[in-house]
């Protein structure tokens, strides 16, 4: 198995710094997809 020019680390990377963007904009509250809301209730009621 090869591994791509940057590395998988470079990936992932990237990745995490994509999220930390989209969760900085994320409205927790004014989101109304029915599967987030029906993680929201769970993760709500599992602590």
């Amino acid at each position: 198995m090869k591994i791509a020019k940057n590395g998988y680390g470079e990936i992932g990377k990237a990745k995490g710094e994509w999220a930390d963007k989209i969760g900085e904009k994320l409205d927790l509250e004014r989101n109304v997809s029915p599967s987030f809301q029906y993680l929201l209730a769970f993760l709500e009621n599992s602590v």
